[in-house]
């Protein structure tokens, strides 16, 4: 094969091959912004279900319960999704090598990040989805 023919199979020294993956970024920013989500919504639907007198129920539940458990198993799932993303990333990278800082260095770094992350926000969002069933909104400690 010629040069030419080689450097078109070959990715460059600068792709997405040698570069961080999608799937990298995706655990590390999952879980930070489906907990943010799942605080604002909580937020909106806990002052909404205090200021409402009759609350609708559905499945004998408080309909803004069952909102919130909705939301919380959602952005638990996509919470998730960012560990396992970051856990599979990182599976697929293998051992170091030892040859000093690269760029397998730093996406082993992304992918120990994104686990970490992942991981606290879902006990976040785990911590809130718990409270929605066991506290009452509209009480004063």
């Amino acid at each position: 094969m010629s040069a030419r023919a080689n450097a078109a199979v070959s990715p460059p020294a600068n792709g997405p091959a040698n570069g961080a993956a999608p799937g990298l970024w995706w655990g590390i920013f999952a879980a930070p912004i489906a907990w943010s989500v799942d605080e604002v919504a909580s937020l909106y639907f806990h002052e909404g279900a205090c200021m409402v007198w009759g609350s609708p129920r559905m499945f004998g539940l408080p309909a803004f319960t069952v909102a919130l458990a909705l939301i919380g198993l959602l952005m638990g799932g996509i919470a998730a999704s960012g560990a396992v993303t970051a856990f599979r990333a990182r599976w697929a990278l293998g051992a170091d090598t030892g040859q000093g800082p690269t760029r397998l260095d730093q996406r082993q770094f992304m992918a120990h990040a994104g686990i970490i992350l992942s991981v606290l926000f879902l006990f976040g969002i785990v911590l809130r989805l718990l409270t929605t069933f066991f506290i009452p909104p509209c009480t004063s400690l």
